[in-house]
């Protein structure tokens, strides 16, 4: 895991709710993270999170995503591959 913060992105949609195409039109809503723990309180906003992974092919390791927030009503994970 990075140390640190400013390893990945944030963007906190308080409009009409996106999906992953308005991203790839307007990925430039994106900022980087200010901080390594972001509170966002309570909200009914979406916030977005963008990250990469690099890795070998033929790495075998399991990966894991924690979300140590136990008030998060819903969450989804979109893997890109190669950019698509």
């Amino acid at each position: 895991m990075p140390e640190g913060y400013g390893w990945f992105d944030l963007w906190v949609n308080e409009g009409t709710p996106a999906t992953l195409a308005d991203l790839e039109d307007h990925g430039e809503v994106f900022e980087p993270a200010s901080s390594a723990n972001v509170n966002l309180g309570f909200t009914q906003a979406e916030a977005w999170v963008r990250f990469r992974l690099r890795y070998a092919a033929d790495d075998d390791r399991q990966l894991s995503l924690v979300l140590p927030k136990p008030l998060i009503d819903h969450v989804e994970l979109v893997a890109l591959h190669d950019g698509s």
